[in-house]
């Protein structure tokens, strides 16, 4: 008697230990998951990307997107340059103006970080940008020049007198906070970003301060608190008046940074990659994030030696937040991992990316890679200039055998191959969509297809009478337009024939 199963797994996708030592999927590519109702989370394709800009003349190592009026500006760094690309509206290119400071000497080791803040100075929005030469050392202590400029002129960035740092700046308004070796901070005046007094000045460590992020606000001066991360701790200051201004206390002193990029702020939360394992904090404490997915994948496939290209960003639509790294001998960041925090599960994908910025005014997130500017989650295809091309996009389900973890999720421990008569298609759906049967006889033994068919948005059943031992099933969008999102798709599964060479149950 035949009898149906729901194609149900648990979300996101299964890269440490063995294919065959767990019930989700296991292999995908551009797919992530969505809780929808109360069924667990399904599988679905991830939005497409459209060329906003060609032809940039070095690798971008930073993107900053501010709003500027009715216009949207883009200040990008590369080694050589900080150039501010400015956009309409409508996501319409309309200039480029050359904004790299003068005094700026070139190096293919810097990485441009660059903020707005008001300037009661100057009683307008003024760009901060600084240039760490951090690129392959989160350690390298060499200083470099704070620099400004009015967020309304064309005019290049001057550097602020008297004041040079090797980590970076943040900014907790209406203070500006510079930071680098031996644990030094400073800050400025409230209000006036170029102005530092001798005495606003600590040290919250002994080793260098490599990132830094305004936190929650506090009864003192709203917004005026923050984060700061050193090579092995993490520290915080609050605003507490004259005249000590800020207090410093150490919110852990065992905790690691792997790249002063991996900072991602969400939700009031901060999550970053240490050198051993994942992090967040609520700024008052520290903790793990459990990762058991990815986390041996990451780490084993990590180019150390490029650890410092590492980016973290966010895809607040879905809940995501992705890390960028060279995976293998990669000098470039060539693959994502990705951390659902509503889902909290794991999935990845291949994808080179150098940076990206998430604006919540522009509400798609632009990346970039070596030479184009993309606009992400746009669509379901790879558009450059009206022109689309597909976006593979496939998932791989776990193993399912009678002789181990059946359809129903249930221990079973029989003997009798896998009969697969029929597949019942339940999903949002456009375009064709593949399917291929995988099976093999033994855990180590050789991966074969045994069935493989196509459907489209109209297709009501799959007939296929195949049969394996221990078999999985792959669904694969790979054409233009193409987009899927996985139902109550039903398995028409009943338990088959012996395995030659044994004997029955």
């Amino acid at each position: 008697m035949d009898r149906f199963y729901p194609l149900i797994m648990s979300p996101g996708i299964q890269r440490d230990g063995t294919n065959f030592s767990g019930n989700g999927y296991i292999d995908g590519r551009w797919c992530r998951f969505k809780a929808v109702g109360d069924k667990t989370a399904v599988p679905r394709k991830m939005g497409g990307y459209s060329q906003m800009l060609d032809n940039l003349a070095t690798i971008p190592r930073s993107l900053y997107i501010t709003p500027n009026g009715a216009n949207f500006d883009f200040y990008v760094g590369s080694n050589n340059s900080l150039i501010r690309y400015k956009f309409n509206a409508q996501r319409n290119f309309l200039d480029a103006v050359d904004r790299t400071p003068l005094s700026f000497v070139p190096s293919d080791i810097g990485v441009w970080q660059v903020e707005v803040m008001y300037s009661a100075l100057d009683e307008s929005a003024i760009v901060i940008a600084h240039n760490a030469s951090n690129l392959l050392d989160i350690n390298n202590q060499l200083n470099s020049n704070i620099y400004v400029g009015e967020l309304d002129e064309d005019d290049r960035l001057t550097s602020v007198n008297n004041v040079a740092v090797s980590g970076g700046f943040a900014i907790l308004h209406p203070y500006l906070f510079l930071f680098g070796n031996n644990g030094e901070i400073l800050w400025s005046e409230p209000g006036k970003p170029e102005t530092f007094d001798a005495n606003s000045f600590n040290r919250i460590s002994g080793q260098k301060i490599v990132h830094g992020e305004s936190c929650a606000a506090n009864p003192y001066n709203p917004g005026a608190s923050g984060l700061f991360w050193g090579l092995s701790g993490l520290y915080k200051a609050t605003f507490v008046g004259e005249p000590a201004q800020f207090r410093f206390d150490t919110v852990d002193n065992q905790c690691s940074i792997l790249a002063s990029r991996s900072v991602v702020s969400y939700n009031g939360l901060f999550y970053w990659i240490a050198n051993d394992r994942f992090m967040m904090t609520d700024g008052n404490t520290t903790k793990e994030i459990v990762n058991t997915y990815n986390f041996d994948f990451f780490f084993d496939n990590l180019n150390y030696s490029q650890r410092q290209k590492i980016w973290g960003t966010k895809v607040t639509k879905y809940g995501e937040i992705w890390w960028f790294f060279p995976k293998g001998n990669s000098e470039k960041c060539n693959y994502a991992i990705i951390y659902n925090v509503r889902l909290n599960c794991w999935y990845d994908t291949s994808i080179s990316r150098s940076c990206g910025f998430l604006d919540p005014t522009f509400v798609n997130p632009v990346w970039c890679s070596d030479t184009q500017i993309w606009q992400h989650e746009d669509g379901y295809d790879q558009n450059v200039d009206g022109t689309k091309t597909a976006i593979d996009s496939y998932f791989t389900t776990g193993n399912l055998a009678w002789c181990a973890i059946a359809p129903d999720k249930q221990w079973k421990g029989i003997e009798r191959l896998v009969e697969v008569n029929r597949i019942e298609p339940d999903f949002i759906q456009s375009g064709d969509i593949t399917l291929k049967i995988n099976a093999r006889e033994y855990a180590r033994s050789e991966q074969v297809v045994i069935a493989e068919e196509t459907f489209n948005e109209n297709s009501t059943r799959i007939d296929l009478r195949s049969q394996g031992r221990e078999i999985t099933m792959e669904m694969r969008s790979n054409v233009v337009g193409g987009f899927y999102e996985l139902g109550n798709t039903l398995l028409d599964i009943t338990i088959g024939d012996v395995r030659p060479g044994e004997g029955g149950e």
